[in-house]
């Protein structure tokens, strides 16, 4: 019997978000590609009071539609997730939540807020992995991690139409080898 990859989709759901509605159509492409079933479970932030309910999850997805209704719970499951080594992914909402804890937690900025109104410094191990034509970031990835990736682009939007998206595949394929082992789980 093959077992479920399952994965914990962090936000608030809204079936008014489109994004919200061409998630598990991502998924369910990803899984067809793997030939593994997913299971997704919607956490929304405020039952997020510590990684205990985050710590299941085979991978994270930081689901766009922020303000979310607890910040302090979705910075908890991506604090998780990177220092555990899960595999994170991060996409619109999600993109700036990944830089505010980063700001936070590894380089100390207290009060740093939402990216978007407050500038906030990728450097070191956290890099810069894609920019629009003006220069703005638009992605960022963190090194030495199996697989933690934030967009500030919505990849997900892809299989309204039918198309599995890149870094929705990278992303799963990355929580099969967390769910088989071949990723360590650091607990």
């Amino acid at each position: 019997m093959t077992t479920s990859i399952l994965i914990g989709l962090v936000g608030d759901y809204d079936a008014n978000v489109l994004a919200h509605e061409a998630i598990p159509r991502a998924l369910a492409l990803a899984a067809a590609a793997i030939g593994r079933p997913i299971v997704a479970e919607w956490v929304p932030t405020p039952e997020i009071c510590d990684e205990s309910r985050v710590a299941a999850f085979d991978g994270i997805w930081c689901v766009p539609a922020s303000p979310y209704r607890s910040l302090e719970g979705a910075l908890c499951a991506i604090r998780f997730a990177r220092e555990k080594s899960r595999p994170f992914l991060g996409t619109c909402g999600g993109f700036q939540h990944a830089i505010v804890e980063y700001a936070r937690a590894v380089l100390g900025w207290s009060d740093a807020e939402h990216a978007e109104t407050a500038p906030v410094l990728v450097g070191g191990p956290l890099r810069v992995s894609a920019e629009d034509n003006a220069g703005e970031v638009r992605a960022v990835e963190l090194d030495e991690h199996p697989f933690f990736v934030a967009t500030l682009f919505q990849p997900e939007r892809a299989a309204l139409t039918d198309r599995l998206p890149p870094l929705v595949h990278a992303f799963v394929q990355s929580a099969v080898l967390c769910e088989s082992g071949i990723l360590a789980r650091v607990t």
